[in-house]
């Protein structure tokens, strides 16, 4: 691909005995809409979720095959997880704030956990984990400094398993204990 230029393709294969050259400055971007993608990345697996189905670039037992240049690949990943974000807010959030596993959360929203794993870390810049201990936390927090509930009841309307966890969780990632952001919000208002 010439340098400078920008290619949006869908799904595309690589075979065998070739050089997909980019050379410095091409960007092929991935189309953001989904029925451009026909390749299946796991066509095999009867336990893949929809989204695992759909590939950009494939290659299957492709010998002497090279990708070279300085150009760009891009996935376009902010296009596909605008999907994801929305059944996040609408579906995997409120299903996720409870005791729910990961995978659980990664099947409300239909993929893998891999898949999860992979598109948190692209869309959210951290894990499922981190997220859903964000669902928990930020909820605390506004109750602690809305209401004067105590921490115990806190704890299990955010869907900590006790207070004492949530104590820790708070402190881990806020550098305070509930008790002193519940006195610095007091303090604000």
């Amino acid at each position: 691909m010439p340098a400078g230029a920008t290619f949006l393709s869908g799904s595309f294969t690589l075979r065998g005995g070739m050089e997909f050259r980019l050379e410095h400055g091409a960007r092929i971007l991935a189309s953001p809409h989904k029925t451009d993608y026909t390749g299946y990345a796991v066509p095999d697996d009867p336990n893949a979720f929809e989204g695992e189905k759909r590939v950009f670039i494939s290659a299957h037992q492709a010998h002497d095959l090279a990708i070279t240049g300085g150009g760009t690949i891009d996935g376009n990943a902010k296009a596909f997880m605008t999907e994801e974000l929305r059944l996040h807010d609408r579906g995997v959030a409120p299903a996720c704030r409870g005791e729910a596993s990961l995978t659980a959360c990664a099947r409300a929203v239909g993929v893998s956990l891999r898949t999860l794993q992979a598109r948190c870390a692209v869309a959210l810049g951290h894990g499922p984990a981190e997220e859903l201990l964000r669902l928990r936390l930020n909820p605390a927090a506004r109750l602690l400094a809305e209401t004067d509930l105590p921490l115990k009841a806190v704890a299990h309307r955010t869907g900590f398993a006790s207070a004492a966890y949530l104590c820790t969780a708070f402190s881990h990632e806020r550098g305070m204990t509930p008790g002193t952001w519940r006195k610095q919000q007091s303090g604000a208002l």
